[in-house]
């Protein structure tokens, strides 16, 4: 008797249509995936939370109304442990650390290749952190003890709402 592989549940959440169909069409395309939902907005894919939970949220960053942190630590709230991946176009050295502290397990940049998207899908949704080599590495030196280099402008010790 053949045993059923389980598929994971996408969820998508981007202000630009074309965006999100795109995503659900790479997520359909991958054997163990589907996606069971889109949402254009925060409260749009809170409302979506409520009512059919994924096993994965992928999330851009940059939303109307409310941005991808405060999504996080909001769908958190309704659904503790959800794996949350965001896909944004903003500078990872500025966000990806913001993402891993409200809760999210992973950030890639929308302009990653395929194949690295396709990764941290994989990596997350099996509940794992997913971040770039480069970032992983100044996480590893921060909590090796080493101080990190600071920005001269301060923008990391601004709040996340000031941010």
């Amino acid at each position: 008797m053949k045993s059923e592989q389980k598929i994971n549940m996408v969820a998508i959440v981007d202000d630009h249509p074309m965006m999100r169909e795109g995503l659900a069409q790479l997520v359909r395309s991958q054997p163990g995936y589907d996606c069971c939902w889109t949402a254009g907005d925060v409260s749009q894919a809170m409302q979506c939370i409520e009512s059919e939970r994924p096993d994965l949220l992928m999330a851009d960053m940059t939303l109307p109304g409310r941005n991808g942190l405060e999504l996080i630590k909001d769908a958190l709230t309704i659904a503790p442990g959800l794996p949350i991946l965001v896909i944004s176009m903003h500078e990872e050295n500025l966000y990806a650390q913001r993402v891993l502290k409200a809760g999210g397990k992973g950030y890639i940049m929308k302009d990653a290749p395929r194949s690295l998207l396709l990764e941290a899908i994989n990596t997350v949704s099996g509940g794992k952190i997913w971040v770039s080599p480069e970032i992983s590495a100044l996480i590893i030196q921060a909590f090796s003890g080493k101080p990190a280099k600071e920005t001269v402008d301060g923008i990391h010790r601004l709040t996340d709402r000031e941010f």
